[in-house]
């Protein structure tokens, strides 16, 4: 428990996704098509429901955004005549994903056919099932990365008899590289990024004229009047007479409310005017909505607390620097290119006799045209987590001199692992694509970093906004523009940015401890619910032990506490 185990001692441990260990348990509902009623599929609520594990925090709330009821019988009968099967035999459920629902349908004659909903908070209606179509259309077609084919679907929920958006798509075989990712050698390593390399490198070679999502021009409601979509592959212009740029369905769009405000979501002529639409959108959502409290830090007395008046005031000196903070020198960083940002284990499809084959990339939804000093270059799947590389990308040096413990040498032997195929991912990049390099290095400067935290300060990154935007403004002169900031409110902004350091650095703690029972995204596994929750209620003792709160003081750590009680 927690409280035997003081916050200032935790160690460190390598955590897990708890959440992948399901991603290859389906549930099977095994009813015909033509069932009677009490065998009806639309009598089965978990096909519906979120059910892949339990929120920590607002859980009706969550579970309400991830419910969808439509009619899953009328579903089925589509799939088995575009299979030309007689009856669909048996229907399973992917594991829920956070914004859509997958499902599995099996028919008489052994054929298979996956389904895809979105969830209720997926998006705006139309233009994310639109987009994700047009976009696995491009990526496997036009670019031959092996995306799923689709065989049938509908944006339109009130025109289909379904009653939801959906997409039907052939089943792609292999599993998830997650597992094999783990245990594979460093060797075979290499060969599986070397593919996925080689994957990213087709969608950098494509440069886009604008900034949105890619659709069927037909599905734009402007489609008559806009000229042809031209791009250039690898510099030579290329005409994509079906394709369109129109508006983006990036999650950041539609998350803890947005979806609600109505904005404009482009599409966008150059960075400068997307970047002042996502700091119009983040000012308009502190103004209007209230903000869940993050869970990536714990606030309240002794700790770092946030106000909408200071969220508002890092962002309008942010809008005074913005036109300075855009690497106007790298030009190739701000042209506009598709890209799977989520690129994590599970989204890569493997050979499970040969997991260094790659069978096929999901999870196209919510996919954005942006630019590419904000595309994540280094994808999530190489799992490191540990210090900045340097431009040296020199090999790292296995140092096992103070290890003391069987435990913390296989720590050592990972983390080394680990950088050493992070430093030989960037070694190829900088040789083979230098501007998906360029990328990644302009994100490690303070002006990449300004850029990165001011998309998100509705709900949390302020103190350390304000804080970088100081010391910008130190190191750049006289020639920068000039913050209105007294030499007490500098003091003051520098105190909070320490305070938001030790509110990051106590959750990071807690994180660490309770290793696989941490909720990511604030979901847990089933069976680790009710440890999960009796541990982070200790650790919020512990924390006003550690911080020796007052009676009154705890109480107000209670209203920050991000968690459910």
């Amino acid at each position: 428990m927690f409280r035997h185990r003081p916050l200032h001692s935790l160690s460190t441990c390598i955590r897990k996704d708890i959440l992948s260990e399901q991603g290859s348990q389906l549930r099977p509902f095994s009813h015909s098509t033509g069932a009677m009623k009490s065998h009806d599929w639309n009598y089965q609520d978990e096909l519906f429901q979120f059910t892949r594990g339990r929120f920590l925090y607002n859980e009706r709330k969550q579970f309400l955004q991830r419910e969808v009821r439509f009619d899953m019988n009328k579903l089925a009968q589509i799939a088995v005549e575009l299979l030309g099967a007689q009856r669909c035999e048996q229907i399973q459920k992917f594991p829920d994903g956070l914004f859509n629902k997958a499902y599995l349908f099996t028919m008489d004659d052994g054929q298979e056919i996956v389904g895809k909903v979105p969830n209720p908070n997926a998006g705006i209606a139309h233009y994310t099932t639109a987009s994700e179509v047009a976009t696995l259309d491009f990526v496997r077609n036009t670019l031959n990365i092996p995306a799923p084919r689709v065989l049938g679907w509908s944006s339109h929920s009130a025109n289909n008899p379904v009653g939801v958006e959906y997409i039907l798509m052939e089943k792609v075989a292999g599993v998830p590289l997650e597992p094999f990712w783990r245990v594979l050698k460093p060797v075979k390593k290499l060969e599986v990024f070397m593919k996925i390399f080689e994957y990213q490198k087709r969608l950098s070679g494509v440069v886009f004229p604008r900034i949105g999502s890619l659709y069927y021009a037909s599905d734009l409601s402007t489609f008559d009047q806009a000229p042809p979509l031209v791009v250039k592959v690898n510099g030579e212009p290329l005409e994509l007479s079906n394709f369109s740029i129109g508006p983006t369905v990036g999650q950041g769009w539609f998350s803890d409310g947005r979806e609600t405000l109505g904005f404009q979501e482009g599409p966008w002529a150059d960075v400068l005017e997307y970047r002042r639409a996502i700091a119009s959108r983040e000012l308009h959502c502190i103004r209007e909505l209230h903000a869940r409290k993050p869970m990536q830090m714990i606030c309240g007395p002794k700790l770092y607390q946030p106000t909408s008046a200071r969220k508002v005031k890092a962002l309008e000196l942010f809008q005074a620097w913005l036109p300075k903070l855009i690497p106007a020198s790298q030009p190739e960083l701000l042209e506009a290119y598709l890209w799977h940002n989520d690129l994590h284990a599970e989204n890569i499809l493997v050979n499970p006799e040969k997991p260094t084959e790659i069978m096929g990339i999901i999870d196209w939804q919510s996919t954005e045209i942006a630019p590419l000093f904000e595309l994540r270059t280094a994808p999530s799947f190489l799992g490191y987590e540990g210090p900045a590389i340097d431009d040296k990308l020199e090999a790292p040096v296995l140092d096992k001199e103070s290890v003391n413990s069987a435990e913390e040498n296989a720590r050592v032997i990972k983390q080394h692992n680990d950088s050493a195929i992070m430093t030989a991912w960037l070694r190829l990049l900088k040789k083979k694509d230098p501007k998906q390099y360029q990328a990644y290095r302009f994100q490690q400067t303070m002006p990449g970093t300004i850029l990165h935290i001011s998309q998100n300060i509705f709900e949390m990154g302020e103190a350390h906004l304000l804080s970088f935007l100081l010391q910008q403004q130190k190191q750049a002169g006289s020639g920068a523009p000039q913050l209105s900031i007294s030499t007490e409110q500098a003091r003051v902004i520098e105190e909070d940015a320490q305070l938001a350091d030790k509110s990051f650095d106590l959750m990071s703690q807690i994180r660490d401890q309770m290793g696989d029972a941490w909720p990511d995204k604030g979901l847990v596994d089933h069976q680790q619910y009710q440890q999960a929750k009796e541990d982070l209620s200790l650790a919020k003792e512990d924390i006003a032990t550690l911080l020796d709160l007052s009676n009154q003081e705890k109480m107000e750590l209670e209203r920050y506490w991000p968690f459910d009680q």
